[in-house]
């Protein structure tokens, strides 16, 4: 299993966006292009460069097309032993990926920090998660407060993107408590002082080690390893 993490502001000052659209698929650009700001867009473009970059690393086919499940979970149909999923929040993107039939689905979310707020908390937390939310507001320790509500929400996301129920599935995810829910292990990890990642899979246990890549990587060892 395989985590790989780019950052977005480092990649754009590297390259321009005309530039690195050049290095995507038509399916991925059309998808660019369908966004409604320079932010989105160039979010959109690194996530688009991880998962070829991780194709490129898995001996997946750089032709092989994306398709979206129902609920809009990404998948490669002529490569079904390539399990991958992709996040991406404010400067960071990241794929969590591996090619082995027996990995099953995975699930990642990163994050940068979120503001608590009370009333989405009750949606999507479970009672004991929202006692100890509850009880760092009333102590007025408003940085454990937000990176709390933050990491719990990567987890919850990372669980739902790995099932493949949609966002609106959180809110049925309320009442678990994920370290109890049989066949969902997850690890979560500080990517720096803003922002958090969680990585959902069904082996237990398993090690995340994030691979941070350079916009140099990204871009020349992925267009390396395209070549072969």
């Amino acid at each position: 299993m395989n985590i790989y993490l780019i950052k977005i502001s480092d990649l754009m000052e590297e390259y321009s966006r005309t530039w690195l659209m050049e290095y995507l698929p038509a399916q991925r650009r059309e998808k660019v292009e369908q966004c409604g700001n320079d932010g989105d867009k160039d979010r959109c473009i690194a996530a688009g460069l991880l998962l070829r970059y991780a194709m490129a690393r898995f001996d997946v086919p750089g032709n092989a097309a994306v398709a979206y499940a129902s609920k809009g979970k990404p998948f490669l149909p002529g490569v079904p032993d390539f399990s991958f999923n992709i996040s991406h929040s404010g400067d960071y993107a990241a794929i969590v990926c591996d090619r082995d039939p027996f990995t099953g689905e995975l699930g990642i979310d990163v994050e940068h920090l979120r503001p608590y707020r009370e009333n989405l908390a009750k949606r999507v937390c479970s009672d004991v998660e929202i006692a100890q939310l509850q009880k760092l507001e009333k102590e007025g320790r408003e940085q454990e407060l937000q990176c709390l509500f933050t990491r719990l929400w990567t987890q919850k996301e990372a669980a739902v993107k790995k099932t493949g129920i949609g966002i609106a599935g959180l809110i049925g995810y309320r009442a678990m408590l994920l370290s109890n829910v049989p066949d969902l292990k997850f690890q979560t990890l500080e990517v720096d002082e803003e922002y958090y990642l969680t990585v959902a899979s069904d082996w237990t246990p398993f090690s995340a080690v994030v691979c941070r890549l350079t916009p140099r990587e990204l871009i020349e060892d992925g267009a390396a390893l395209s070549r072969g």
